[in-house]
């Protein structure tokens, strides 16, 4: 199900991948891959004994890396009311065409990933115009194993792409963000961002007149330092299964794994500033600048000043 908080609802697999800078990354074998249980990945940063403890102490240049995720035809019983692949592919390729004419200077390297084998030949074409370093990989479906959340081959395929990509070797950061939609107000967060900052999100609390009696982290967007991702949230993918206790959805295991970080150096689990979408939302199909949206948006961008540690 796509809704509010982000991700792409499809399967996935490693598939090709297409560069449109010629850039020839050497894939790492998937069996050679390490998983760490996340419960000793999140025990040993709360104790400060986890490897971050020394990357974060080091003077790093920000090199970001602007990862797009895509599914321009919904798998099969997907439950999102924006499934015309049509409608679909156009908004991905108007937020595309978005970033690749953004003047801002952090935003020069564009990771664009889609994974129902849609022809992406006008996405090439244009990323070849645009002046910027651009990688495109395309990855066929593939459903999650049985008994797994979908959001398993969700986080598989930016795993999988991240292994490929030569872009992610020359950045030090990654900025993800959801395909179809904008995010106008993405300078200004990052221009409000801490210089040591190892990963920013954007948390909602559990209230009680939401829906889910959990909390959430919002996965429409957040920017992360690479080694951060790799050591607490890569693979989590294998953490949405019925013998772990996040049943629900990706934004529901972000919360569990990051919120008891509260508090330490370079965790932000709030945007400092609203940094709202712009584009039609998968699981409504209303546009996100509708006037009840407004509202809300009004609510949180006077909240984050007057109460920072209330997540609405």
């Amino acid at each position: 199900m796509e809704r509010e908080t982000g991700f792409e609802p499809a399967t996935s697999s490693l598939g090709s991948w297409h560069s449109t800078t010629e850039l020839l990354p050497q894939i790492r074998p998937n069996n050679q891959t390490h998983t760490i249980p996340h419960s000793d990945r999140r025990n040993s940063l709360e104790r400060g004994t986890g490897d971050l403890q020394y990357t974060n102490s080091r003077k790093v240049a920000k090199q970001f890396l602007l990862l797009l995720t895509a599914t321009v035809t919904p798998a099969p019983g997907t439950k999102v009311s924006r499934n015309n692949p049509a409608l679909r592919r156009s908004d991905y390729f108007t937020a595309f065409s978005y970033w690749l004419n953004h003047p801002d200077p952090r935003l020069q390297h564009i990771l664009f990933i889609e994974n129902s084998s849609a022809d992406l030949s006008e996405f090439q074409a244009a990323a070849g115009k645009s002046g910027k370093q651009v990688e495109i990989i395309s990855i066929p479906p593939n459903p999650p194993p049985p008994e797994m959340h979908y959001g398993y081959s969700e986080l598989q395929m930016i795993d999988q792409a991240l292994t490929q990509s030569a872009l992610r070797r020359c950045t030090t950061h990654m900025i993800k963000a959801t395909g179809r939609l904008t995010f106008p107000r993405l300078p200004r967060l990052l221009n409000k961002l801490p210089d040591d900052f190892r990963i920013v999100v954007d948390a909602r609390a559990r209230l009680p007149f939401r829906k889910s009696e959990r909390g959430f982290i919002s996965s429409q967007l957040f920017v992360a330092r690479h080694d951060f991702y790799d050591e607490l949230l890569r693979t989590g993918y294998h953490a949405l299964t019925k013998a772990y206790h996040y049943p629900e959805m990706i934004e529901h295991l972000f919360f569990e794994l990051l919120s008891p970080l509260k508090g330490q150096k370079g965790i932000l689990l709030r945007f400092p500033v609203n940094c709202e979408p712009v584009g039609f939302a998968g699981h409504w199909e209303k546009r996100y600048d509708s006037p009840q949206r407004l509202v809300t948006t009004t609510i949180r961008s006077i909240l984050r000043v007057v109460a920072p540690d209330f997540w609405f």
